[in-house]
């Protein structure tokens, strides 16, 4: 499956990508094309998210800059796109995390969409994963201590509407939101290297590695469940 190119990626972690809070700024307000004079917002979202504490494993604080990896560029990422599509920051922060073995198995089984031509990624269009959530869950599925259960589902586009269907028995839903992570994942990538050049596209793989690698290795049953990937 993906574990060769895991191989390829994995290396040193001298050479693990790591990022200041204004890098992963630069990088996400270029992905989602935020304008100058947007940028101080676009921030403050970043760092209510943090605030939040959306990256738990970020050290926040004063008297050292923290220090961000290619996980959490990837997940702040993720949560945009929710924010984007309508849900508060609570609320994304912990789809994401009430799952991230799904979101860390997603990535893992996209890694062979990353090092293959533009055209050729359009072509395999069935194998993109996508992310996707039903609005009338935001209000309907609570559980019994008033939280949300998981409502971001993930599924591979190829059998998305099958997906769907299975789940809704009669599909009668009146909207589905979704999108395209392989697509958001391999925008990240192009936007580390126009930032860093290939040595920062390197060490960001080898980062997308490490952290399949630590989250295999925190619950290795867990992670066997999630996409066949065993």
């Amino acid at each position: 499956m993906t574990q060769g190119l895991e191989k390829e990626f994995s290396g040193s972690k001298l050479n693990v990508w790591s990022a200041s809070f204004g890098e992963v700024d630069a990088i996400l307000s270029s992905l989602y094309e935020v304008k100058s004079a947007k940028r101080t917002a676009f921030q403050a979202r970043l760092k209510h998210f943090l605030k939040l504490g959306a990256l738990p494993n970020v050290k926040l604080g004063r008297g050292k800059a923290a220090t961000y990896r290619a996980g959490d560029l990837i997940t702040l990422a993720v949560l945009c796109d929710l924010s984007k599509s309508g849900i508060n920051p609570e609320r994304a922060i912990y789809l994401v995390q009430f799952d991230e073995t799904s979101l860390v198995s997603a990535v893992s089984n996209n890694l062979n969409l990353l090092e293959i031509s533009h055209s050729d990624f359009l072509n395999n269009v069935d194998e993109h994963i996508v992310m996707f959530f039903i609005p009338d869950y935001l209000t309907s599925n609570l559980n019994g201590d008033g939280k949300q259960t998981n409502i971001l589902l993930w599924g591979y586009y190829g059998g998305f509407v099958e997906e769907i269907l299975s789940m809704s028995g009669s599909g009668a839903w009146r909207q589905l939101v979704f999108s395209n992570f392989s697509c958001l994942l391999r925008e990240i990538l192009i936007e580390v290297e126009a930032q860093g050049g290939k040595p920062a596209r390197l060490a960001f793989l080898r980062g997308i590695s490490a952290w399949i690698t630590d989250e295999r290795e925190k619950d290795p049953d867990r992670w066997a469940t999630r996409w066949g990937a065993a």
